[in-house]
């Protein structure tokens, strides 16, 4: 019975070692996966703080099809500014999440009236490439297989409508 146990001394510690960087993976991908959805809530957030503030300026100097965050365009640089303002927070890279900067694409124009039933409605999509720039640098995220559930793009639009 002694000679048995002299046998067994040390493989918990060779199963730990074994298990430790797959354990920490997981932990690592938990907590990945928990900064993507609070950032995921932040964008769509910031499309409807954008669409609210695009509302309240003037449409003259605005393009009549494309973009509206453009220099000239109240209702656009309003709208940039309030997507900016909300994600005050997160970077890339050191870069500030702002439309057009920082990997974050903003779309604002005047939406159709038939998708809002309004006078003056707008529109207001924010893009964020999140698989191929996460914004938890030196997290595990672009190992396979967790890099392959990640969302390829983060994509959120809101229509806001003055009657």
């Amino acid at each position: 019975m002694g000679n048995h146990r002299r046998c067994d001394r040390g493989a918990a510690a060779v199963e730990f070692a074994i298990l430790l960087p797959l354990l920490l993976l997981i932990v690592f991908e938990i907590i990945s996966w928990g900064y993507m959805f609070s950032f995921r809530q932040a964008l769509s957030q910031a499309a409807e703080e954008g669409a609210r503030a695009a509302v309240g300026g003037p449409a003259s100097g605005c393009p009549a099809t494309a973009s509206w965050n453009v220099s000239g365009c109240a209702p656009g640089t309003a709208a940039a500014g309030a997507v900016a303002n909300a994600l005050s927070s997160y970077q890339n890279g050191g870069a500030a999440l702002t439309c057009d900067g920082g990997g974050l694409t903003c779309s604002i124009a005047q939406a159709p009236v038939s998708s809002c039933q309004a006078s003056v409605c707008v529109q207001v999509t924010v893009t964020y490439p999140y698989r191929s720039q996460p914004l938890l640098h030196g997290m595990p995220s672009g190992v396979p297989p967790f890099s392959l559930v990640l969302p390829p793009d983060l994509t959120f639009t809101s229509i806001v409508g003055v009657s």
